[in-house]
């Protein structure tokens, strides 16, 4: 079979996952200066032959640094189309501020926004507050350039936030809309040792007012050195949902190989 594909890419620093719950870790940076700053990405691939399709991604972050707080706004769309059917379309910003990063224990308040036309969400928005904790020292949000030698880091959240759904019924042209308050929590390790990092995050949210209803993420990703500027990663989702949207399936499993060139 022969194939002709051609593409052109920009590798976000973030990537935007299957929507209905996001892996926010994958936001948290430790290499941020002082003051303000901030990125544009973009990215476009498009294929011709025996398959075709194209696909474009914008991303855009902005970051305000100051001694211990940090407070950040991240946003992403995407949209693919194969042939003249579009396959996929999805936006999410999230804004975040954190207080006493550079402490155990530390206080963060969220909103977020989202929408995926492929999971039929129209709409969906979050504010949240909760708890973060280091149990290791060396494992403290801070400014620093990555560590010499093997390294084991932990971060353990939790706490409550207000979440606003609406869904597109499929063949109804109905929408459902729900307002509710979950509980959430994660795990997030994260193992270093000379050019190669193990990561792995774990989400769990809950109605708590219908424990029947609840959301499991896992995100788990393998990163190799291979030289000074050229990293490859093998990246596993995860994602559970107990009551999914109409037609939809209640999980999703994905894994992604990539390369990256980094300066």
């Amino acid at each position: 079979m022969n194939r002709r594909i051609i593409s052109l890419i920009l590798l976000p620093a973030f990537a935007l996952g299957a929507v209905c719950q996001v892996n926010t870790e994958r936001l948290r940076r430790d290499d941020l200066r002082e003051g303000f700053g901030g990125r544009l990405e973009a990215g476009l691939a498009f294929a011709a032959g025996n398959a075709e399709f194209s696909r474009y991604r914008l991303g855009t972050r902005l970051d305000w640094l100051r001694g211990g707080s940090l407070v950040f706004l991240s946003g992403s769309l995407q949209r693919e189309r194969s042939g003249d059917s579009e396959v996929s379309h999805k936006g999410f910003s999230h804004l975040r501020a954190m207080l006493g990063r550079r402490r155990p224990l530390g206080t963060e308040l969220f909103l977020q926004e989202e929408f995926s036309e492929q999971h039929n969400l129209k709409e969906r928005r979050l504010a949240g507050l909760g708890l973060r904790w280091a149990p290791f020292s060396g494992a403290r949000d801070t400014d620093r350039a990555e560590p010499d030698g093997p390294r084991l880091e932990a971060w353990i959240g939790g706490g409550l936030m207000w979440e606003r759904e609406v869904l597109d019924a499929p063949g109804s042209g109905e929408r459902g809309r729900s307002d509710l308050l979950r509980s959430t929590s994660y795990l997030n390790l994260r193992w270093r040792l000379r050019n190669t990092l193990l990561s792995s995050v774990t989400y769990f949210q809950v109605d708590v007012t219908h424990f029947a209803d609840y959301r499991v993420l896992n995100e788990s990703s393998l990163e190799l050195a291979l030289g000074e500027h050229l990293r490859l990663s093998i990246t596993l989702d995860y994602r559970n949902d107990s009551e999914p949207a109409a037609g939809l399936a209640r999980g999703d499993l994905e894994i992604v190989n990539g390369l990256a060139y980094q300066f």
